[in-house]
């Protein structure tokens, strides 16, 4: 039993001695490398794996990863960090007129990961934008279905910036907006409306009800969202989760109280009636209230009102932690220094990034 004993205990010691020479191992690689995304990885003994198995791609494919580290389940350290300066990189080189490096990066982005790990930041750059619009490019039809598809699944949306589901919503949407007769938007529309972004509100309520005017209201998967967002579309005080004013114009909040209006038995069925029901009725009216009611008249003891939906206002949702000023920001500092020709290197002098 001790000689057992004895074994387990070296399996264990040996075991423990080769994870943390693994991580070790992770962690010099780590140092060695030039550029400032990497040291924002952590190696464990549950990533270091997939930490080398990244830092072994070429650059263009390291980068494209990066990108969509936030729709990464397995943490790999700082994700916030290292999606940031990702997108710093891609943005030098625009800056730079160096799209065809950009265009080379992002032809190894997976397009539905990439956008989703976009969605998910927790704060917004309007230089985002930019990334995006490389990103989305002519497969604004397949956005609209990923991002519907994704915006309609539950999550915690309370520790997310509002601005980039918005944001991913207009371009794929386009300007003007025009949408494909096939493509069901209402997981967007009512996202929108329950997170609302105050700096995008306009646009995007505006494109949300050209999308309305032109579907099939019955068709649509998300119609009280839908109802919700109309209603907001009405509320002259309606404010995002900060309390800020979301503007909308008259001609889109006449709309929505028009649609609203010609679509509420869709948005309020009124209550199914029990088998039977009218029978009983009948008996339990008494009959002098019987002999007075006039043939065709409603019944006075039923309520012909329809069920008001409650606004879903997400009251626990915490304030965003960063809300981009809505005047158009300088992109990169004139002090930094560009990529060279193969971009292997990203300069230090960025600036900070935003929340640090």
């Amino acid at each position: 039993m001790n000689s057992i004993s004895h074994d387990r205990r070296k399996v264990t010691k040996k075991e423990e001695e080769e994870q943390r020479r693994a991580i070790e191992l992770t962690k010099f690689l780590v140092k060695q490398r030039k550029d400032y995304i990497s040291r924002w990885f952590t190696p464990t003994w549950e990533n270091c794996t997939d930490i080398l198995d990244l830092l072994s791609l070429p650059f263009d494919k390291f980068i494209a990863k990066c990108l969509c580290i936030r729709d990464h389940n397995i943490n790999l350290g700082n994700h916030r960090s290292i999606f940031f300066w990702s997108v710093i990189h891609c943005n030098e080189l625009l800056q730079a007129d160096k799209s065809e490096y950009v265009t080379r990066i992002l032809s190894h982005v997976d397009l539905f990961s990439a956008v989703r790990s976009f969605i998910l930041v927790n704060s917004y750059s309007h230089w985002y934008d930019d990334i995006l619009k490389v990103i989305i490019s002519d497969r604004r039809t397949e956005v609209l279905h990923c991002l519907n598809e994704f915006l309609s699944t539950s999550r915690d949306w309370s520790h997310v910036n509002p601005e980039a589901a918005s944001t991913v919503f207009l371009i794929a949407a386009g300007s003007p907006p025009q949408f494909p007769s096939d493509v069901d938007v209402s997981s967007i529309i009512a996202h929108i409306g329950r997170h609302p972004s105050w700096e995008h509100w306009r646009e995007a309520s505006g494109a949300s009800i050209t999308y309305l005017m032109q579907c099939n209201i019955s068709e649509l998967s998300e119609r009280v969202g839908v109802h919700e967002f109309l209603q907001h579309c009405v509320d002259r005080d309606f404010c995002d989760t900060n309390g800020i004013p979301c503007d909308t114009s008259e001609a889109t909040r006449l709309a929505a109280q028009t649609f609203s209006n010609q679509h509420q038995a869709l948005f309020n069925p009124p209550p199914p009636t029990a088998q039977g029901a009218s029978i009983n009725d009948a008996e339990d009216v008494p009959q002098s209230l019987d002999q007075n009611l006039s043939p065709g008249l409603p019944d006075p003891h039923q309520s012909h009102n329809p069920r008001d939906v409650a606004l879903s206002s997400e009251p626990d949702d915490p304030p965003e932690t960063h809300i981009p000023s809505i005047d158009t920001p300088t992109i990169l500092a004139a002090n930094i220094a560009l990529p060279s020709e193969d971009h292997e290197l990203i300069d230090m002098s960025i600036p900070p990034e935003p929340g640090a």
